[in-house]
């Protein structure tokens, strides 16, 4: 396991906390107290889940200061650390929604347009 974890890590695989490692965080709920630009960056930066994810995700929102998709969190990790640090601004709803694979994706506009959301 030790050999295939180095592995891992000389090929430039994204290495993290085991499983075992990444539950037994999240029992010990460690982000309780925390300042949520903290916990958001800690999870963010690590792939495997180590905390109750509403918490997580409400850290993110409370970090950035606005609404944060569930769909983000999982698929937005590099940019929301780069929003969280100041390198770019907040994606715009039309980003957000084409985060989703087009063939998942289903949006319904009143106008009919996704580019900006109804007023």
């Amino acid at each position: 396991m030790k050999q295939q974890q180095q592995t891992k890590e000389l090929s430039g695989v994204e290495v993290g906390l085991t499983e075992d490692q990444a539950v037994r965080m999240a029992h010990s709920r460690w982000w309780v107290g925390m300042d949520p630009r903290d916990v958001a960056m800690f999870q963010l930066h690590e792939p495997r889940l180590c905390m109750n994810l509403s918490d997580f995700h409400h850290a993110a929102e409370r970090a950035l200061g606005r609404p944060v998709y569930i769909h983000e969190l999982g698929l937005n990790r590099g940019e929301l650390i780069r929003e969280l640090i100041g390198e770019r601004p907040a994606p715009t709803l039309s980003e957000i929604v084409r985060l989703i694979p087009a063939s998942k994706r289903v949006v319904a506009w009143p106008d009919g347009k996704i580019d900006e959301p109804p007023q």
